[in-house]
């Protein structure tokens, strides 16, 4: 039984270009913080011995939130995308509570594969350009070039790592659509 029609294929192949696209300008913009500092260099950077170990908390606090942004948008990516996962509610969720409504998903009869994708790949993009702008604030305050290339090289990995898969959202596609089947099996009149 062939589960997607052509024209299912033609609209999520559009849907992973769109996808693409802003993967391709979230790593533009993480290049773009490199750019910026090594254009502007440490000269901009806020001069005051009194308020140093200030500023060394707040790094070490802005390190911290990073990992947790880092690791979240691994398991986000897991749960939304991994078929099968008991998780994969739960990441449909937290991606709600992020810039798009999760009303607009779930009033819809049919779940739409895209519906699901886009949003969610966005919102892991978000939490790695946070980790990147980490990088940037840790450097306008300091001046520290380790913290800039640390920073913003581990969210362009995991960047890298969460890429638009083909076979990713055509596996992605077929879950949600043995779901809709099953779930208008199960509310059929017997």
């Amino acid at each position: 039984m062939k589960l997607l029609d052509h024209s299912e294929i033609q609209n999520l192949e559009v849907g992973r270009i769109i996808t693409l696209v802003l993967w391709i300008w979230c790593l533009f913009a993480l290049l773009i913080y490199i750019v910026i500092c090594n254009t502007i260099g440490p000269e901009v950077v806020i001069d005051s011995e009194r308020t140093d170990s200030v500023f060394n908390i707040l790094k070490y606090i802005l390190y911290v939130i990073a990992v947790v942004l880092l690791t979240a948008a691994y398991f986000l990516h897991k749960a939304i995308f991994t078929p099968g996962s008991t998780l994969n509610h739960i990441g449909r969720w937290l991606t709600g509570l992020g810039l798009f409504p999760l009303i607009f998903v779930y009033m819809r009869k049919e779940r739409s594969a895209l519906w699901e994708y886009i949003p969610g790949m966005f919102s892991i993009y978000t939490l790695c350009l946070a980790v990147g702008i980490y990088g940037l604030i840790i450097f306008l305050i300091q001046g520290d070039w380790f913290a800039l290339y640390i920073l913003v090289g581990s969210a362009a990995a995991m960047m890298v790592y969460v890429r638009p898969r083909k076979q990713e959202l055509m596996d992605f596609a077929i879950q949600i659509k043995e779901i809709n089947n099953s779930a208008v099996r199960l509310s059929s009149p017997i």
